[in-house]
């Protein structure tokens, strides 16, 4: 599974949130972010699939986006406490997401 509009929107809401404005220019920030996160679309999405959670590949595939998401963050000057952060309001927004679904 991809990463949706709704991930990137999540992100872009997260990083903005939790990464102050600096003297950049935080729209231009933001801007930037999008496009590289449209640009990974084809990342797999952190939302639990309907195959296993549990299972070694979708693991792997979570670590790979993590860590993709980690570096497209780092080079926006986003620190390591702001990146998890982020990552953590963002698996919240999306479990929380996949429990509503499931109910």
């Amino acid at each position: 599974m991809n990463l949706s509009m709704n991930d990137i929107e999540n992100l872009l809401w997260s990083f903005q949130k939790h990464v102050p404005e600096d003297k950049v220019g935080h729209k231009t920030k933001v801007q930037l972010l999008k496009i590289a996160l449209l640009q990974e679309v084809n990342l797999p999405s952190l939302k639990v699939t309907d195959g296993d959670p549990f299972s070694a590949k979708w693991h792997n595939l979570f670590e790979e986006t993590t860590q993709k998401l980690k570096n497209i963050f780092s080079s926006l000057g986003a620190t390591p406490e702001q990146i998890e952060a982020i990552l953590t309001e963002y698996g919240k927004i999306s479990h929380h997401n996949v429990w509503r679904r499931a109910s």
